[in-house]
């Protein structure tokens, strides 16, 4: 009884195994990072809209799919779920983090991700539409992590401080392409 009521206990979640050559080997559990917003117009009609969105690679034996742990950050175009170039913790933190990112294939993977599209992209984009509407509805931004294994996408966890733009954000002019 006190266990249930302070903790969570889910499935062990696996990436879907036709992303795997694009991930470094024993990479952990890979997410993409959508980040929703609310538009709200003169009439004060609300719209959820996409702002941007990342693919996450984590390093191999890593324990989460973060930059900080030497993984890889790709940039999404968001209307198409079809992958941008990326950048690394060396580039962002201890190179130059002014420069365009030319990242195309994560770190130790076997394949280049750059211009990939990534499975099921509209049900992601409905999903986290979704969720922000029904489960964070005065929220103006979430960032949710969305996972692609071999049962679907599902949701991993939404943040309502999600570092929105952090990585790579709107210091490019090409950037702008990626945002809706």
């Amino acid at each position: 009884e006190h266990f249930s009521e302070h903790s969570v206990i889910q499935n062990k979640l696996e990436n879907l195994p036709e992303l795997l050559d694009y991930f470094p080997p024993n990479a952990p559990l890979c997410t993409a990072r959508i980040t929703t917003f609310v538009q709200r117009s003169n009439g004060g009609k609300s719209t959820i809209r996409v702002l941007e969105s990342w693919l996450r690679v984590g390093a191999s034996g890593a324990l989460a799919d973060q930059i900080e742990n030497g993984g890889s950050t790709f940039a999404l175009y968001a209307e198409t779920g079809v992958v941008w170039n990326g950048t690394t913790t060396e580039k962002m933190v201890r190179g130059k983090p002014f420069l365009e990112p030319t990242l195309h294939k994560a770190l130790g993977a076997s394949k280049c991700i750059t211009g990939h599209k990534l499975p099921f992209w509209n049900k992601c984009i409905d999903a986290v539409k979704r969720a922000h509407r029904d489960l964070a509805p005065n929220a103006f931004t979430v960032g949710w992590d969305v996972v692609f294994t071999p049962d679907g996408v599902q949701i991993l966890e939404g943040n309502l401080m999600s570092m929105v733009a952090l990585h790579i954000g709107m210091r490019y002019g090409t950037m702008s392409l990626l945002w809706p």
